[in-house]
């Protein structure tokens, strides 16, 4: 008994593996469990934390602190590469609504954390650390802190004031999570929302964005057009495009968009269904058909990018020089789904997947150029994978003066973590360096800091949360439970009626606003997509910003207020 008593209680290496493995093991079985139809799915690792950290486990403060910080790292780094590359797409769809709301949940909170401290006499302090705590934001503990040590005037009442907001953000952590997931299923239930149907909803509407592209061969008719460059057609770079020009007996005549419309010529296109229909009629075709591999000695083949020589390069850079050194043309490129005619700046990514037309030959050549092999793409990017994270810790360190507060506002690990990951992954290749993670290495990654991360909060908040809860935390408790909630369920609500925003990007919407990777991780999983990822990656970096100046707002308007 005495050997397993040191061999889980006394803090060393081997010590710390096996408690947070014992953690995350009891956490995942936890999180298996329903009730009421629903499972807390990853949430049950806090709950697992919790429980042994009150039975007695713990963890070396300074290893506890960092394995909790760095499990933070990696999760929120792999997010910020996950969305990064759509981020700005995120933003011109909806995103100015979602900030609007998070913006809204932000000082809603604040406002009631004042108003319920003055109406149950809560001290600074208090009021600070629930308000930290209900909206689950280490930053905004962090900010607060500071802003108490400046304001609090003695030594001795800094340090109580330390240990009492400490003690709220404790007590009102557990319950902060719990309130995003439970304004989730709450939301769910309220409109009776089909998970399966509404996600198949989003995708349709992906879809009627970016329609599916076909091939068809157009034989120009009588039109005014004749004489036209092709280069010069109505639309031309934003609705198809031309890959293949072709005589009469559709022999190739040329690759190149300079050339000049003539009666009987064979144009083969790429694009959207109704832009060739509406091609065909203003050509005033003969004759339209679907062509599967190429007019003539033509052949189509798509090819996977793993190679990073054609990195860096605009689409209609790439397009010119593969025209005129290999005579073979790109018809378009897929990424994540979705698949899009080869215009403008867009630079080639890894993993994307290109559609290219020309003679066999000249496709053997293509298949050296891009690649196409997955398991080149399995090979692990690790120098920028941590040259990433060190910018990110970097950035999230440096402080960030703003007049007329005492500190400076920093974006913390986390925040600069993931705006950074955003950064890298739309940059994706400078400098020889290509920052690059496949879906699984990502997922991995996400899985296994968001788990160290719940089990080294649940071991933290275990060890005095019964001990809190019975001296007073239960009113502390229950005031952080109101200021989680209430702003949550009432900007969901006002999405759903208001703007007919989808429930995946409210779920995300929901975790962001409260900078929460557990709600976040819990949403993917119960949604069993990752769709929730986008609008959080969107009200994430201003919505920490905010967490950061409410809390160090909330104590100096009340010292200013007393």
């Amino acid at each position: 008994m005495e050997f397993f008593s040191k061999l889980f209680l006394v803090h060393g290496t081997v010590q710390t593996v096996l408690v947070l493995s014992m953690t995350i093991v009891l956490g995942i079985l936890l999180g298996k469990i329903r009730l009421a139809g629903v499972r807390f799915g990853i949430g049950g690792i806090l709950f697992s934390g919790i429980l042994l950290g009150h039975c007695g486990f713990s963890l070396n403060p300074t290893i506890l602190h960092f394995v909790r910080e760095f499990g933070l790292i990696l999760f929120v780094f792999a997010v910020g590469m996950q969305v990064g590359p759509f981020f700005v797409e995120s933003l011109r769809d909806q995103g100015l609504k979602l900030n609007i709301m998070a913006l809204f949940i932000v000082f809603f909170g604040a406002l009631m954390a004042v108003v319920l401290a003055m109406l149950f006499d809560l001290s600074i302090p208090q009021a600070a650390g629930i308000f930290a705590g209900a909206v689950t934001n280490t930053p905004a503990l962090g900010s607060a802190s500071e802003a108490w040590v400046l304001v609090s005037g003695s030594t001795e009442a800094a340090a109580q004031g330390l240990r009492a907001i400490a003690m709220a953000y404790a007590v009102c952590y557990p319950f902060g999570i719990f309130g995003i997931i439970l304004t989730m299923m709450l939301i769910k239930g309220i409109f009776r929302i089909d998970m399966k149907q509404e996600i198949a909803s989003v995708a349709e509407q992906k879809r009627n964005k970016y329609p599916p592209l076909f091939d068809r061969t157009i034989i120009v008719g009588e039109t005014t057009l004749v004489g036209t460059k092709i280069c010069e057609l109505p639309a031309q770079g934003r609705d198809y495009v031309v890959v293949y020009v072709h005589a009469r007996d559709a022999s190739i005549i040329s690759l190149n968009e300079d050339t000049l419309l003539e009666s009987g010529m064979r144009l083969h296109v790429w694009g959207s269904e109704a832009s060739l229909e509406k091609l065909a009629n203003l050509l005033g075709a003969e004759e339209a058909g679907s062509t599967s591999t190429g007019p003539g000695p033509l052949s189509t083949r798509s090819f996977l990018v793993s190679t990073t020589q054609v990195l860096g390069r605009s689409l209609s850079s790439l397009q010119r020089t593969l025209r005129q050194e290999h005579g073979i043309a790109i018809a378009s490129v897929t990424r994540s789904g979705i698949e899009s005619l080869p215009f403008g700046n867009i630079k080639l990514r890894l993993e994307d997947r290109v559609t290219v037309v020309g003679k066999e030959d000249a496709l053997k050549a293509a298949q050296q150029i891009f690649g196409n092999s997955r398991r080149a793409l399995g090979k692990a990017q690790v120098l920028p994978l941590f040259l990433g994270i060190f910018l990110g810790v970097l950035v999230g360190s440096l402080p960030i003066f703003v007049p007329g507060l005492p500190t400076g506002v920093k974006l913390g690990v986390a925040g600069g973590s993931l705006v950074m990951g955003i950064v890298l992954s739309r940059v994706h290749h400078f400098a020889g360096l290509t920052w690059y993670m496949t879906t699984g290495a990502n997922l991995l990654m996400r899985e296994m800091g968001i788990l160290l991360f719940l089990g080294c909060v649940g071991l933290f908040a275990g060890k005095d949360f019964v001990h809190s809860v019975l001296n007073g935390g239960l009113l502390w408790m229950s005031l952080g439970a109101c200021i989680t909630f209430f702003p949550l369920i009432l900007a969901a609500l006002l999405c759903r009626v208001l703007w007919r925003i989808d429930y995946p990007a409210i779920c995300g919407l929901l975790a962001g606003s409260m900078t929460d990777p557990p709600a976040l991780a819990f949403s993917m999983q119960y949604l069993s997509t990752n769709l929730p990822a986008s609008s959080y990656a969107t009200v994430y970096p201003l919505t920490m910003i905010l967490r950061i100046l409410a809390g160090q707002l909330l104590i100096i308007l009340m010292c200013g207020s007393v």
